[in-house]
């Protein structure tokens, strides 16, 4: 039996943790992308200390949003540029309500899901939220901050398993982008840097079994 998340929601609003030791963490503190190149930056919640509201209870719905415009803000950051950059958790699979995406160009994204089944939450010490794709500015040596938060602090968007409200006691996340020249290419890079390879290989054999041919 599948109970709308909406009564869920509801239920919120008269339970809420304030001491929970949770954080937003990322996948790296920090990332290295070639200039005008892409990276998946990875957003999940993090238990700590003592705290084991998410193995104990689970998670129902989960929100953040990660802003990139810190000061100082660079000449030419490192953004996500379209909503299709923003992809919450497969398993926030609410089909109900569906996914609130947000994005404020040039400033922040973010997002918000839960669920399907409120007797279905997920459990861990560290939870995936989603992934924002980022697109690196052409600015070699360039950084950009990213801060982990809230998606709305007008709203109880991050919900436990027990229907209590996690939004006021989580702690900010913190992650930095560098642009680089001398970033390693993505593995699909060196596929297509060793088919040119190969090519070149091939050819440079046919030229010269036709100069002894001649």
């Amino acid at each position: 039996m599948r109970i709308p998340f909406l009564l869920c929601l509801t239920l919120v609003a008269f339970c809420s943790k304030t001491s929970a030791d949770i954080i937003y963490t990322f996948d790296q503190s920090s990332y290295t992308v070639a200039p005008g190149g892409t990276l998946d930056v990875q957003v999940f919640l993090q238990q700590n200390g003592a705290d084991t509201i998410l193995t104990d209870e689970g998670l129902l719905s989960g929100g953040v949003r990660v802003f990139f415009d810190k000061a100082p803000v660079p000449t030419d950051p490192a953004q996500a540029l379209a909503l299709s950059d923003i992809t919450p958790n497969p398993l926030l699979d609410d089909t109900l309500l569906g996914a609130t995406l947000d994005l404020d160009s040039g400033a922040s994204a973010g997002f918000v899901d839960s669920v399907d089944d409120i007797f279905s939450p997920l459990f861990g010490d560290s939870i995936l939220l989603g992934t924002f794709t980022f697109t690196a500015g052409s600015v070699d040596g360039e950084v950009t901050s990213l801060r982990a938060t809230d998606f709305d602090l007008l709203f109880d968007d991050t919900v436990a398993g027990d229907f209590s409200a996690l939004d006021t006691s989580i702690n900010d996340g913190f992650a930095t982008i560098t642009v680089s020249s001398a970033a390693v290419p993505e593995p699909s890079s060196f596929a297509l840097l060793g088919v040119g390879g190969l090519g070149m290989l091939v050819v440079c054999r046919r030229r010269k079994q036709q100069h002894v041919a001649a």
